[in-house]
């Protein structure tokens, strides 16, 4: 993670991937495929076309964790203005915020929905800043150039705990689980040496002060950086320095000496005279092979990493790789000496494993490529990691150092690559999927091989796997599936990587059976009814369609089955009778439901009413275009005698018998008066929406929407009542293509269109405001009367009251008469609450258990008919705690005694307080040892379970010998 001594551009890193990866035989091409679900955080594998495998394992992290898939970790910045900052990179196990045109705004680093900012503090002359994002976090690089200050300063704000041991932060949750990390800085110099950096907090500002001696080489450079990784580098430098004995340095067993020591941030390999002291510096390299199969066939192995700088100024040098034997999770002082052919004086016995590397054959930037012999393909390790040691042959040979001899790599840029393949593993046969159930599928197939580790049922549009069993498997049952869908997938024999694939077979899962929410009845007119259905997941999929059983009713018919349609409309009945229907559903495959159960519907026969115009206020005329004329006394539709184009409008309050049932014919009625031209208009007339909410004078009437229908009614001569054809299809256009804005508050409204007439050719009528107005204008409707679909009004006083630990009641007010039933849903995203169901009509309450203590639970209820619902307000409520079960307790010593809580099924934060019950004390667990203080218990007494050392329980000391002490436990819950 973290880099030392030279910034590297971004281009010189883009170049170093490059140059490692061209090689020929090893090349990672376009015709390899990755295999993404053999990803770990340290590594890729590939596919090649002649079956093989190539396995690329990192020294650093290069991939992220989300759920049980591992995702490549992006580093682009893009805008986004959060607080003061206005760019962000997003790698996805943390983001990193900053303003790149201010850097005294500091940089925010955030993880898990914790974040910490640094922003910059006090006197920062001298040091300039670079902060770069990282794969495991972001790197802070400080460049103190001469006569700079010694100390530099940020101010911290942070949502985390933290805490500062030995010059590390470590940031934790509210839990106390790690979150991420700012390491210990370092310092060093232009001569690479090592400068002491102390750590200082002082209320939320954090200090780090540089020692720096006399004789410095400027400019210094220092790394504090913020990592998500809990420490684990097994590559670094261990540096021996001793002063006038270069034997004393080379033969250390551990490295240390003035300015000597470990960076597990540096990788360099030489020796060096400084003035009269002698330099040794060994590097490590550990990989973690232990994903690579047991059965695999290594082939070929690189090992591979990035020189940065050649600082040899002295005689060149040969690089030697050879076996490491250290072990542990970072680099350490006593791994100077831990490779295979270590003496404790002379020349080393070593045995390359790999050829060797001249420091004059390469340049700054190049990849240096060790291909392992024969030994060292052999000492690959395949259940752990396989470590190296980077060693100079001056080293090797005890050949003591004139000047300067030492090169640099890239700290994140070592790589191992392993090429191998695999026994052959026989394709299984005859592989079929049957559904079980609407979430289920069963698979089955014949094991045609004998050497395959495992199953693998996979989905060959992604690769994903599905399922996985063990060797010499041929069934398995998937679950949690979505109902209807259609899923296709392959199964596949597996032996260390090496795979024989079935052919594919396919298979939509079933339907559950319809119940009767999902049918709804409704007249059309007095003959017909309209059946209309539920439409199932994935409706137009496959063969997926329904059949409605006409169970009775006179002249009643089947539907037969209709596919990727749910709507059945039956005429010919009769307007006097009683009908019942049944559902059957079937799915993509054509695999049939049970039936529904009947729902029957009765018909109200036919009906006959009248509509009287509504009040003047929603009735006018208008001149289209021009400003218009808004007198509302009478309505007109025609020309005028000037050419202007006459508009008039009416609407009629309708109930909700007509507006929900089934209209068989409607006629509009309006008298003519003496005003009126003596030639017969053809005008047209739509179907509108008007709201009573602003009278029709104060609407925009040239942005009134009308139905894409229309009646052409021809207005004979004279000044007499006249009736229009049947308005039926505009009704009904009206009602069922413009729900937006039809919703049963509006009334049905009609636009008397001039139809392009002949100047002076036009009607009028009278409105309700003239005053020989005498409710000449009506409508009369013919209709079945029908049932509400839709809701008049929302449940209201929803409220939740607890029970018990492990139950809850919702209650609520029902304010409709029309719904069919209720749901209780959680607030945060309108799922229904667990363990509940549909609930019936008129219900009012229902009490919900299986829940657990001491938990929040938010939720509210929806009534529902089958084209409309509606909500009531939110409530929450948090459950109680659990009385804890019996507290174990057991002597340890006369003074000592060991008490394990039950916590029973209270959650994980829960906090007990645990008390004595004969004295009344209560344990104070923030003492050392744990002893008994008088109560009642502050924060000092409220612990949660895993506190009180869960199932290890925790230890009461101080106790007085030969006594009895009875101890128990209880719940507090977070409110």
């Amino acid at each position: 993670m973290r880099k030392l001594l030279i910034l590297m551009t971004i281009c010189g890193l883009l170049a170093a991937f490059i140059l490692a990866e061209d090689t020929p035989e090893n090349t990672l091409s376009n015709s390899l495929t990755e295999i993404p679900e053999q990803r770990t955080e340290k590594s890729e594998t590939f596919s090649t076309n002649n079956g093989k495998r190539v396995t690329k394992i990192y020294a650093g992290k290069k991939f992220y964790k989300e759920g049980n898939t591992y995702k490549k970790i992006n580093l682009t910045e893009t805008l986004e203005a959060v607080g003061e900052f206005s760019h962000v990179v997003n790698a996805g196990q943390y983001i990193y915020r900053y303003d790149p045109a201010d850097k005294h705004k500091g940089y925010r680093f955030e993880h898990e929905g914790y974040y910490v900012t640094y922003s910059p503090a006090g006197t920062w002359d001298g040091i300039s800043q670079t902060v770069v994002p990282e794969v495991t976090g972001i790197k802070e690089t400080l460049l103190f150039t001469s006569g700079a200050v010694s100390s530099v300063s940020w101010e911290i704000k942070t949502n985390a705990l933290w805490s500062v041991t030995n010059g590390e932060i470590t940031f934790r949750d509210s839990s106390e689980i790690f979150l991420f990390r700012t390491p210990r800085p370092w310092a060093q110099d232009a001569d690479r040496n090592f400068i002491d950096v102390s750590t200082g907090i002082s209320n939320d500002t954090l200090t780090y002060a540089l020692t720096i001696p006399e004789n410095v080489a400027w400019p210094i450079i220092s790394d504090p950086s913020t990592t998500v990784e809990e420490r684990d580098n097994t590559s670094g430098v261990m540096r021996s320095i001793a002063d006038s004995s270069y034997t004393l340095a080379r033969n250390a067993t551990e490295a240390g000496g003035p300015g000597g020591g470990v960076n597990s941030s540096n990788i360099i390999v030489g020796q060096k005279l400084n003035m009269t002291y002698y330099y040794v510096d060994r590097s490590t390299l550990s990989f973690d092979t232990s994903s690579l199969p047991d059965e695999a066939i290594i082939d070929s192995v690189d090992v591979v990493l990035v020189a940065d700088k050649n600082y040899t100024t002295g005689s060149d040098f040969t690089i030697y790789l050879v076996e490491g034997t250290y072990s542990g999770s970072t680099v350490v002082e006593d791994w100077f000496n831990d490779f295979t052919g270590w003496a404790s004086s002379g020349t080393y016995p070593v045995t390359p494993l790999a050829n060797t590397i001249e420091t004059s054959s390469y340049a700054d930037d190049d990849s240096l490529r060790f291909r392992l012999n024969t030994t060292g393909r052999s000492q690959i390790n395949k259940t752990g990691n396989t470590s190296y040691m980077l060693l100079s042959d001056r080293d090797i040979n005890e050949v003591i150092p004139t000047g300067e001899e030492q090169t640099l790599f890239e700290d994140n840029s070592p790589y191992i690559q392993i090429w191998y393949s695999f026994p052959s593993v026989n394709s299984p046969s005859d592989f079929s999927m049957t559904p079980l159930s609407p979430s289920s599928i069963f698979c089955s197939w014949n094991d045609e091989s004998d050497n395959e580790q495992c199953f693998y049922i996979i989905d060959p549009a992604d690769s994903s796997v599905v399922d996985s069993l063990a060797a010499d498997a041929e069934a398995d049952t998937i679950t949690g599936l979505s109902e209807n869908t259609e899923y296709v997938w392959i199964v596949v024999a597996d032996s260390s990587g090496s795979r024989g694939y079935s052919e594919p077979d396919t298979t939509f899962t079933f339907l559950y059976p319809p119940d009767l929410n999902s049918i709804f009845i409704q007249p059309v007119s007095s003959d017909t009814l309209r059946i209309k259905v539920t439409e199932p997941p994935n409706g137009t999929s496959g063969f997926t369609g329904m059949e409605i059983d006409a169970v009775s009713g006179y002249g009643s018919t089947d539907s037969g089955w209709i596919t990727g349609q749910y709507t059945y409309v039956d005429g010919g009945i009769d307007p006097n009778s009683t009908y019942s229907y049944r559902l059957l559903l079937r799915n993509g495959d054509g695999e049939q439901t049970e039936w529904s159960p009947q729902l029957s519907y009765e018909m109200k026969g036919l009906d006959t009413l009248v509509v009287n115009l509504t009040d003047d206020l929603f009735d006018d005329y208008t001149i289209n275009p021009g400003t218009g004329q808004r007198d509302s006394t009478v309505v007109r539709a025609g020309t005028s005698d000037s050419g202007d184009a006459l508009d008039g409008f009416v609407s009629f309050k309708l109930p909700w018998t007509v507006v929900n049932g089934g209209v068989d014919s409607l006629f509009l009625s309006m008298t003519r008066t003496d005003e009126c031209s003596q030639t017969s208009p053809e005008i047209r007339i739509y179907g509108i929406p008007v709201k009573h909410d602003v009278p029709i004078e104060e609407r925009d009437l040239a942005s009134q929407a009308t139905t894409g229908i229309s009646i052409c009614w021809t207005i004979s001569n004279g000044a007499e009542a006249k009736m229009t054809p049947d308005l039926r299809t505009v009704f009904r256009e009206w009602q069922d293509t413009i729900p937006e804005y039809k919703d049963f508050t509006s009334d049905f409204g009609l636009r008397l269109d001039d139809n392009l007439q002949s100047d002076g050719i036009y009607a009028v009528f009278l409105d309700a405001s003239h005053s020989s107005y005498s409710y000449d204008t009506f409508l009369t409707i013919y209709f079945t009367p029908g049932y509400p679909d839709s809701l008049e009004k929302a449940p209201e006083n929803f409220s939740l009251s607890v029970l018990a630990p492990d139950s809850l009641r919702a209650s609520w007010s029902d304010n409709s008469e029309s719904e069919y039933g209720f749901v209780l849903l959680n607030l945060s995203d309108s799922t229904m609450v667990d363990g509940t169901d549909s609930l019936a009509q008129n219900t009012e309450s229902i009490d919900v258990g299986g829940l657990i203590p001491n938990t929040l639970y938010e939720w509210f209820v929806r009534a529902y008919t089958a084209f409309d619902d509606s909500s009531s307000e939110g409530d929450s409520i948090r459950s109680y705690v659990r009385i804890p079960g019996t507290t174990g307790i057991s002597a340890v010593s006369p003074y000592s005694i060991r008490f394990i809580l039950d916590p029973q099924d209270n959650p994980s934060y829960t906090k007990f307080a645990v008390q004595d019950s004969i004295s009344g004390l209560y344990v104070d667990d923030t003492s050392e040892p744990d002893t008994l203080r008088a109560g009642p218990p502050g924060d000092w007494g409220w612990r949660t379970y895993s506190e009180w050392g869960a199932a290890t329980g925790d230890t009461l000391s101080g106790l007085s010998p030969d006594s009895l002490y009875v101890i128990r436990a209880k719940a507090r819950s977070e409110e």
